[in-house]
């Protein structure tokens, strides 16, 4: 019995030869980014694989926003957020 996920086709493919990259990163987040700012950095071709917002949950909901928060309220005098 084939199930709908076997019969749809790919939301995404791509192909790539051996020339396209020096180094392939799977995953946008806080350590795939670094990863990739290194490598562009020793003059590798990079290529970063990521699904969703670059940045990963800790940068973009996690706790650098969360932190970002309790330091306004820090610097506001407020006491409560």
């Amino acid at each position: 019995m084939a199930t709908e996920k076997q019969n749809e086709t790919p939301v995404f493919s791509a192909s790539f030869s051996d020339d396209d990259a020096d180094l392939i990163i799977i995953g946008g987040g806080s350590t795939g980014f670094a990863a990739a700012i290194r490598g562009n950095e020793l003059d590798a071709k990079v290529m970063l694989i990521n699904k969703g917002i670059i940045g990963g949950t800790c940068v973009n909901v996690g706790c650098v926003p969360w932190r970002t928060g309790q330091k306004k309220c820090l610097f506001e005098s407020t006491v409560w957020c």
